[in-house]
């Protein structure tokens, strides 16, 4: 027996043996890493709508973002983000109004009709403390039985140090920043 010839086999199955488990290794790490990284997915892409919503704000006291307007079907409802931010030293509370004040043509003023939009946000007061942040998500539906037309939202955010506060869009008094505008369109 050629002993040579034993050896030159024994290691050419040593190292196909080698090989083979150091694929197993490789594939068994490519695979951990796709599905650990499924895993953090959703939360990068609330940091980077957080980020977005933080550039779209940027110095504002109170902003709609990431968008102010949007195209809504009948029976359909969206969600725009209200951003409030205290600027005021310590901590203050604040309020949300909003109110659907036209529709139409755009210089066309006119009153919502009841029965076409529900607006649908936190209406209580909630206070900030001073440089951070508070979301107030508005949900707008529009009911099957609105009108085509352009809708017109007033969002008036008030601030207030004692009980005896108002909040209304039609008045400056209280109001922590300038009146807000979200617009939809319903074809």
């Amino acid at each position: 027996m050629n002993r040579k010839g034993f050896e030159l086999t024994l290691n050419f199955i040593i190292v196909i043996i080698l090989s083979l488990v150091v694929l197993g290794f490789g594939i068994n790490f490519v695979y951990g890493l796709f599905k650990g990284g499924n895993e953090y997915v959703p939360q990068i892409d609330a940091l980077i709508m957080d980020e977005l919503t933080r550039l779209a704000v940027g110095n504002k006291r109170v902003a709609i973002a990431p968008k102010e307007s949007q195209v809504i079907n009948k029976g359909d409802s969206a969600t725009f983000g209200l951003r409030i931010r205290n600027t005021v030293p310590g901590q203050e509370t604040f309020i949300v109004k909003a109110e659907c004040v036209k529709h139409g043509h755009p210089d066309y003023e006119s009153g919502c009709p009841s029965d076409s939009i529900k607006l649908t946000y936190e209406r209580t007061d909630f206070p900030i403390k001073n440089n951070a942040f508070y979301d107030v998500p508005i949900g707008v539906t529009v009911n099957r039985n609105a009108e085509r037309a352009e809708y017109l939202i007033y969002v008036s955010v008030c601030s207030f140090t004692s009980s005896a506060f108002t909040c209304s869009t039609s008045s400056d008094i209280n109001r922590y920043d300038a009146l807000q505008k979200i617009y939809v369109t319903v074809p």
